[in-house]
């Protein structure tokens, strides 16, 4: 899976996210960097790697405007 990514000052990025192979098992960064890219949809948090996983932390009230996603390349043009 491909995510875009998009930090405070609006500079966007692409963040590889893996699944498991057919047949093989999931591992926790893995699960955690899917579920973190799924709450970062819907507010600003900050990524941690803690241990074998990721983990979110609330940005607080104010921290960054949202992205204006009308001033970002499309998505065949980031790297």
């Amino acid at each position: 899976m491909v995510v875009t990514v998009v930090d405070r000052n609006g500079t966007p990025r692409l963040w590889v996210i893996k699944f498991p192979k057919e047949g093989k098992h999931d591992n926790e960064a893995w699960v955690s960097a899917r579920s973190a890219a799924k709450v970062g949809m819907e507010k600003w948090v900050r990524l941690v790697w803690e241990g074998r996983s990721y983990k979110t932390r609330d940005a607080m009230p104010g921290y960054a405007p949202d992205p204006d996603f009308s001033k970002l390349p499309p998505f065949d043009e980031l790297r």
